[in-house]
């Protein structure tokens, strides 16, 4: 029986990293690449969690609980007095974990999602076989220059996923013993994305549809709005999980300064995956104001749904936007306030071609049936290039 770990830090709700994991597990399911599918997660996943994914037959695990009680805390700052001496920089109570799963279960894959700048991962690559261990980075930040020690890691590992060609030379750059796959990100709701028809006229509507946090740079979409309203009757709704109550004060302070409190919905909740579809359809055109990301999510299932996306130049949209990239890739804050007034200024003939140009390009480069078959392909052999 091949078993399989998929594996990330939290699943506490449904955002892109979160959902990523799920999806992967239901494609391991479908696609019969194993036969026991294990989603861990640090923390216990939630209820909301659990009850998305109900019709598949995923085991969920997470780290004991007596790692949390005062006995569990005791032995782990003991264990790390001696892992310091070592030159261990991990957790050893998780270390440990993953030593005996190694040794007691015959385990085949190890894929762990996670962000470049997490390191939660680390205990799971030193316990378990390298052979088994395929990593797929979800946010990557723009100058990542991990230590040696993680270097050596990574040369060992079967498989780095990312999701665009710059962040592949990035690694290679590193080490030339590096093996690194491109995949793009899973969309859950794809064909009602692909068949979703954008109605005409415009809503003078901007979205943002990201975690509430500093890392998303939210800020520049408010500022934004308080530059183009000068010109054009533009709203922005900005929606997402809140991971930082400060950082959404200081937005909230930003919008009350700005006098923008009619022109700014700021909604710190996350939107269910059935409510995408209509949200991209509410818009005009999604902002990706982040100043790093991996894929992101939002920007492909825009892309899916015909929606216009307007982006930094972060993670894989560029790639993903390909020709169009002229036209849809800010630089920086001044050339997305032109590109936005651009979008703005076309005729309707124009905006329906893009449109249908963004979809077509979807459905050609970043479907999921393309994406799995180059994730089957890397499980099996060496990375799909």
């Amino acid at each position: 029986m091949k078993r399989a770990y998929i594996i990330c830090q939290d699943l506490n709700h449904l955002a892109g990293t979160e959902l990523e994991t799920l999806i992967t597990a239901s494609v391991f399911i479908e696609k019969r690449i194993a036969n026991k599918v294990i989603v861990f997660s640090s923390h216990k996943a939630s209820n909301k969690v659990r009850e998305y994914c109900s019709s598949y037959s995923f085991i969920y695990k997470s780290y004991p609980r007596i790692f949390n009680t005062y006995f569990g805390q005791v032995i782990q700052a003991r264990l790390k007095i001696i892992f310091k001496f070592l030159n261990c920089d991990y957790n050893p109570l998780h270390f440990f974990y993953w030593l005996n799963v190694r040794f007691r279960f015959n385990t085949n894959i190890a894929y762990i999602i996670t962000p470049t700048y997490s390191d939660y991962y680390i205990p799971v690559v030193k316990g378990l076989k390298k052979n088994v261990i395929h990593i797929r980075f979800t946010g990557f930040e723009k100058n990542y220059t991990p230590t040696k020690s993680r270097i050596k890691d990574f040369e060992k590992v079967k498989v780095l996923f990312v999701t665009c060609s710059f962040q592949k030379r990035i690694l290679q750059r590193l080490s030339k013993n590096i093996n690194v796959s491109i995949i793009d990100v899973f969309l859950w709701n794809e064909e009602v994305l692909i068949n979703l028809e954008r109605q005409n006229g415009r809503s003078q509507r901007l979205g943002m549809l990201c975690r509430i946090s500093p890392e998303k740079n939210i800020e520049d979409g408010i500022r934004l709005i308080a530059r183009l309203r000068n010109e054009i009757d533009v709203r922005l709704v900005v929606q997402g999980f809140c991971s930082s109550e400060n950082y959404f004060k200081q937005l909230k302070d930003l919008i009350e300064d700005l006098d923008l409190n009619a022109f700014i919905d700021l909604q710190a909740f996350n939107l269910s995956q059935n409510l995408i579809p209509s949200f991209l359809q509410s818009i005009d055109c999604l902002i990706i104001t982040s100043k790093g990301e991996g894929g992101p999510t939002a920007g492909l299932e825009a892309m899916a749904s015909g929606t216009p996306v307007i982006s930094y130049d972060v993670g894989a949209m560029q790639e993903r936007l390909g020709k169009l990239s002229d036209r849809l890739i800010a630089q920086d804050f001044d050339d997305m306030y032109m590109k936005i007034h651009n979008l703005y200024s076309l005729i309707d003939s124009d905006l329906k071609l893009l449109q249908k140009e963004l979809k077509e390009r979807y459905v050609i480069f970043f479907s999921n049936p393309t994406k799995m078959e180059r994730l089957i392909c890397a499980l099996n052999e060496n990375a799909c290039h």
